[in-house]
């Protein structure tokens, strides 16, 4: 069942179930997702009593995402979508910078972020990476206080 916990015997990795067909499941291992044949999965059994429930996370016990997002080599619309999720996070954890490594490449990843970023309430200042820090392929973001 979707929520169950699972360990992929292969890595043997533990995860959580995320969906499921007939012949594989998707698993959540940390904050990657897998996809597994059941056969390569050992299913953790459940007590009967204990029904599934809805986990809650109080918003301010808000985890530490670190000082870095490193969305080098991701297309524009998936390093927004990381970006953004990094961002709301840093902000409630009260973080006063960060460093996004979006690489150099063609630029483009580099533009959406930054143009991401000045739109966002959140953030006070946008500069480009010193020369010991990545240069034009970072963007360091500093947060209004919160």
């Amino acid at each position: 069942e979707v929520g169950d916990k699972v360990t992929v015997k292969a890595l043997n990795t533990e995860g959580e179930i995320i969906s499921l067909t007939k012949y594989e499941a998707m698993i959540a291992v940390g904050r990657l997702q897998m996809r597994a044949k059941l056969g390569d999965l050992e299913f953790k059994s459940r007590p009967k009593d204990e029904e599934p429930q809805m986990e809650s996370t109080p918003i301010n016990k808000t985890r530490s995402p670190g000082l870095e997002l490193d969305i080098r080599g991701r297309r524009v619309e998936e390093g927004l979508s990381e970006l953004t999720m990094f961002i709301d996070q840093a902000f409630l954890s009260q973080m006063p910078w960060v460093r996004i490594i979006h690489g150099k490449g063609t630029g483009k990843l580099r533009t959406a972020v930054r143009k991401a970023l000045k739109n966002n309430k959140h953030v006070t200042t946008i500069e480009e990476g010193k020369d010991g820090e990545g240069g034009a392929g970072v963007t360091v973001v500093k947060f209004n206080e919160n």
